[in-house]
């Protein structure tokens, strides 16, 4: 936390973290700083209630004041990250169901080696099982860190699958007859929706032939859980700005969500490479480029919200064209022209349908960046190599854009060099459209996780006489032409020391979490840890565009934890593109329900 001290005529930032030196009361006095009276300094008139803040809240579990935090790779992030992080979910479920399980809670000091050793079987390989180990094992008399890590280690390495019962009642003798052969098949439904059959009597519901690369049903079930459904965090985006987005779906009848992810998309390619590199630590570099999707239904209003704020963009591109054309018409009467002027082009903000080797000249035409707008980007993948006979490296050089890696073509007729080449992307796609293009081999070769999906749910929205504000118009029109104006190399962004902590905790904690997904999802986290960083970068220049002041090179720690919650949410939109590619649960016939319901 920080708080404002005032001395004199000067006010200056103190870091704290005891909150009773942030909230004392007007008119009482702070005697560690000789007696001064507190005062309200700036009012803005806002007002909470204490529910307001029951989102910020960490359940008791999630945290031991006792412990060791080195101990455990899941320490606290933020308040919201914790809360992800830390929920035990279906493990706490089992804890109720499981006999042996409560036995090694309550006689937790008195286990044998064996019950021990059979207890982390049980829970080393499930997400969130790591705490819970130490947890249980906390109050041995011989408890050592270290030796129940390297125990863990071993079980994840050596013990993939989970432990039977039959094993742990040779131990201990529950005396329940369960129906299962290990615990942790008690987490999965034992009926299907819509049956009148008692959970005690399990059904084996109909179900398709296994697919080899594809994850079973409770895998995906089980990722519902350790990834949920995140609504759009508006409070992280720049004051302001998420009032104009809001006022702009409202004015058209459509998502402020999608509204706000399309513009995401718009001041990446704005701000382009005026970011010369974000730097997480030394060697640890990105851009600010984002690959933006929108999945949606045709007639969801997309285009018409895309072209709505592309608008500054597309206007400052027919300036550009307008101008180079008439500087061409007035060359023309000069007889002295040299070839470099008659090939030279207008520059370029954006492109709507390039082959790769234009793509690629436009980039060194354009070294602040290009944007690559398609209304149906569907059409743009399905392209990549048809001026080559099917035959080319187009995705794969894609691939290495999205990472800005240097480019070197060695021509017959044209030698190019691109040191940081900068491509943002955006577009739409249809979900069945989305599945056959992007294809299962998205997965293997990454194309799929480079993206930031947003997956729109259609409903009826209104249309009604509100319209967008001019103040509100103006802030968008003029923050996405002063991020043009920014020159090259302008920023050069690091993160604060805190920010730093952040960071690299949250990275951790997913690095974690990611052996305990499937193997589909596994390939969106690295990305999105890279998202978390870009997105930092592009919170923080656009925050100090729209206050008109100069940016700070140094990062805070309040921008990553705002990156950090929409990484999060792009997070919990991967996982239903993931969803889209895995068969789909068969529903019961009327006659398969009526023949269960009469056994």
């Amino acid at each position: 936390f920080q708080k404002t001290i005032k001395q004199g005529n000067e006010n200056y930032n103190e870091k704290t973290s005891f909150l009773n030196h942030l909230l004392r009361l007007p008119g009482t006095k702070n005697h560690e700083r000789n007696s001064i009276e507190t005062y309200v300094m700036k009012n803005n008139d806002n007002r909470y209630n204490p529910k307001d803040f029951d989102q910020f809240l960490i359940e008791e579990s999630c945290t031991n004041q006792n412990s060791d935090k080195k101990s455990s790779p899941l320490r606290d992030l933020s308040v919201k990250t914790t809360q992800k992080v830390c929920n035990h979910g279906k493990l706490e479920e089992l804890f109720q169901k499981c006999k042996f399980l409560q036995h090694c809670k309550a006689d937790s000091r008195t286990l044998s080696e064996s019950e021990w050793h059979k207890m982390i079987c049980l829970l080393a390989n499930e997400y969130g099982g790591y705490k819970l180990i130490h947890d249980l094992s906390r109050d041995r008399p011989s408890y050592d860190p270290k030796e129940t890590d390297e125990k863990i280690m071993a079980v994840n390495k050596n013990s993939p699958a989970p432990i039977r019962c039959e094993t742990l009642k040779g131990l201990w003798e529950c005396g329940c007859n369960c129906g299962v052969t290990s615990p942790v098949q008690l987490l999965k439904p034992m009926m299907e929706e819509g049956t009148s059959q008692p959970k005690s009597q399990p059904i084996q519901a109909p179900r398709p032939p296994d697919d080899e690369d594809g994850d079973d049903f409770a895998e995906l079930d089980v990722l519902k859980d350790r990834v949920p459904d995140l609504t759009f965090p508006w409070e992280s985006l720049p004051a302001g700005l998420s009032e104009a987005l809001k006022d702009l779906a409202k004015a058209m009848a459509v998502s402020p969500e999608m509204c706000s992810v399309i513009a995401l998309a718009v001041l990446s390619s704005a701000i382009g490479n005026s970011v010369e590199y974000v730097e997480a630590k030394k060697g640890y570099t990105t851009t600010v480029a984002l690959w933006v999707s929108v999945i949606a239904v045709s007639g969801d209003k997309k285009s018409p919200l895309l072209e709505r704020l592309l608008k500054p963009a597309l206007d400052l591109q027919h300036n550009a064209v307008t101008a180079f054309q008439n500087q061409q018409l007035q060359q023309k009467s000069n007889v002295t022209q040299t070839a470099k002027q008659k090939t030279s082009q207008p520059p370029s903000i954006y492109t709507t349908d390039p082959t790769l080797e234009g793509l690629i000249e436009l980039l060194s035409d354009n070294t602040r960046g290009i944007l690559l707008f398609q209304d149906e980007i569907s059409g743009f993948l399905l392209s990549f190599n048809k001026y080559r006979g099917g035959k080319g490296g187009d995705r794969e050089a894609y691939l290495s854009l999205w990472n800005s890696t240097p480019i070197k073509v060695d021509r017959v007729t044209k030698n190019l060099y691109l040191h940081r080449p900068f491509l943002a992307l955006l577009g739409g796609m249809q979900p069945k459209k989305a599945v056959k293009v992007l294809g299962d081999s998205s997965f293997d070769d990454g194309l799929i996780s480079r993206f930031l999906f947003f997956n729109h749910e259609s409903s009826f929205l209104p249309l009604t006489n509100h319209t967008w504000s001019n103040h509100n118009n103006r802030l968008w029109t003029d923050l996405v032409t002063d991020l043009y104006k920014v020159p090259e190399n302008t920023f050069q962004l690091t993160l604060e020391n805190d920010a730093w902590e952040l960071f690299r905790n949250y990275t951790n904690s997913l690095e974690e979490m990611r052996q305990y997904l499937p193997d589909r999802f596994k390939v969106f986290i690295p990305k999105a840890i890279t998202y978390a960083l870009r997105l930092s970068g592009l919170l923080h220049v656009v925050d100090y565009t729209i206050r008109k002041t100069k940016p700070n090179k140094i990062i805070s720690l309040s921008t990553v934890k705002n990156s950090v919650e929409l990484a999060n949410f792009f997070l919990s939109q991967a996982r239903k593109m993931v969803e889209l590619y895995e068969p789909k649960k068969p529903r019961l016939t009327k006659d398969q329900t009526f023949l269960i319901g009469s056994i």
